[in-house]
């Protein structure tokens, strides 16, 4: 699952430009690590999203798995401490679902972070969501904004899945799940970014549903398409 950090031996600047299919020359992604404290279905859709950016940019995104049982502070701290045996990573994503934490320790490891950066040469990044990354993957078809029960994303899911004609059902452990959401993308991100607009100023525990997961593939997006 993971992608191992590449030892500086191994580092080749030629990889740190490629040309577009129209000629430009493309600078490549600084190396990012990302952080999943869930065990299947985060780090498989940010696994597929590594696998389509490191084909053309060698190494430049990582994947770690932190099943930490302590809440979302702690995977903070893990972060910290994950970092010191990558080389040459410029931002690290904390990736995490609201869940039935306490809304306390959710927000307070957003704000965390944000104090973090003030004096980090790393930049650090919650991509949280509330309740579950599944409101993510359905913002990929239909713009929900009522907070409906764990449960019923599932159930959504599979209605779209099979109006858009996606093999099979949605399952937590989908190793493909990345590129079955990959043609909608760009529509969850004006949907969730919309959301956010709209709730300017409220704590992510006060935005139910909501998501910020869009903001790294506002930042990645064009180094897969």
């Amino acid at each position: 699952m993971s992608h191992h950090p590449l030892k500086k031996s191994e580092m080749n600047t030629n990889d740190w430009y490629r040309k577009s299919r129209n000629g430009r020359v493309i600078e490549a992604p600084q190396r990012h690590l990302i952080l999943c404290e869930g065990e299947q279905t985060e780090p498989n859709y940010f696994d597929g999203m590594a696998n389509k950016i490191n084909s053309k940019h060698r190494g430049r995104v990582s994947i770690e798995v932190q099943d930490t049982g302590e809440g979302r502070l702690k995977l903070l701290e893990t972060a910290q401490e994950v970092v010191k045996k990558y080389v040459d990573i410029s931002h690290v994503w904390l990736v995490f679902d609201k869940d039935d934490f306490p809304k306390d320790e959710f927000d307070n490891t957003v704000h965390k972070v944000k104090t973090l950066n003030k004096k980090s040469k790393i930049k650090y990044h919650v991509l949280w969501s509330n309740q579950c990354i599944e409101f993510w993957f359905l913002l990929h078809f239909i713009d929900l904004k009522t907070d409906i029960d764990r449960k019923e994303y599932i159930n959504k899911l599979n209605i779209e899945f099979k109006k858009h004609k996606i093999v099979g059902k949605y399952a937590k452990n989908d190793t493909q799940i990345f590129d079955k959401l990959l043609p909608y993308y760009k529509i969850a991100i004006d949907r969730a970014d919309k959301i956010i607009t709209e709730n300017k100023g409220k704590a992510p525990s006060q935005i139910k549903p909501g998501t910020n997961v869009y903001e790294i593939l506002l930042m990645l997006g064009k180094y897969f398409e």
